[in-house]
């Protein structure tokens, strides 16, 4: 064989080798920048936190610039002041075996200041809505866990006015995490009262989907005082 043929063969295999071995490199290098044997990495959502169990008072929760607990006034009240930007969310406090199905929840609750409070998601008329969470919750509505979350009782929040909500625990007073009423899962619905981890109230503007999304104070300041929150 003529030596510029064996030449030419000896590059050819050389090429060839350089190809498959860069390919080979570069597969090594991902599998390993993506922690496993192959493929790519299965999406895993952040895990959230679930509301904290005030079990030594309120405890807010999702509510940046606010504190972990809502202030003891001593008499049996307990308040906070209203951020002026994003804002409160959810206070909650522990209830494990504290609520029956057909009993009711109420609270009392004022707000003084000269100030506005807003919805934090979209600036509207902000509310207030009663809440409870069952036990083993995973913050993420899907499947079983669209009922184990539930909301009723919805008050615009208004300065100077004292306000009462007295809420039945009956399905067609309450909505899951998608505004489907308990009466339509009655089941779930009596599974997630007997089975609470927390109770309490949330924030936000439920007219836009933004129940527990937060609310703040505008053009001045507003303080909020819980009176009373009973469980029959």
């Amino acid at each position: 064989m003529p030596i510029v043929w064996i030449i030419l063969a000896i590059g050819l295999i050389l090429i060839v080798a350089y190809v498959f071995l860069g390919i080979g490199t570069a597969a090594i290098g991902y599998m390993l920048l993506q922690g496993k044997s192959g493929g790519a990495p299965a999406y895993r959502p952040p895990s959230p936190s679930p509301p904290i169990n005030g079990s030594k008072g309120w405890a807010f929760s999702y509510s940046p610039n606010m504190p972990a607990l809502m202030a003891d006034n001593g008499d049996g009240t307990f308040g906070f002041d209203f951020p002026s930007q994003d804002g409160v969310h959810y206070v909650t406090r522990g209830a494990a075996g504290s609520l029956t199905v057909g009993g009711a929840i109420t609270m009392s609750f004022s707000i003084t200041g000269d100030g506005t409070i807003v919805s934090s998601q979209d600036g509207g008329q902000a509310y207030v809505t009663l809440y409870m969470q069952r036990q083993g919750d995973n913050m993420t509505g899907s499947g079983q866990y669209q009922q184990h979350r539930y909301f009723g009782g919805s008050k615009p929040l208004s300065m100077g006015v004292d306000t009462t909500i007295v809420l039945p625990l009956t399905g067609d007073q309450w909505g899951d995490v998608f505004g489907k009423r308990g009466s339509d899962f009655p089941q779930q619905f009596a599974s997630c009262i007997q089975n609470v981890s927390v109770i309490g109230f949330v924030f936000g503007n439920p007219s836009v989907g933004a129940t527990g999304h937060g609310a703040h104070v505008v053009g001045g300041n507003a303080h909020f005082t819980l009176k009373s929150f009973t469980v029959q």
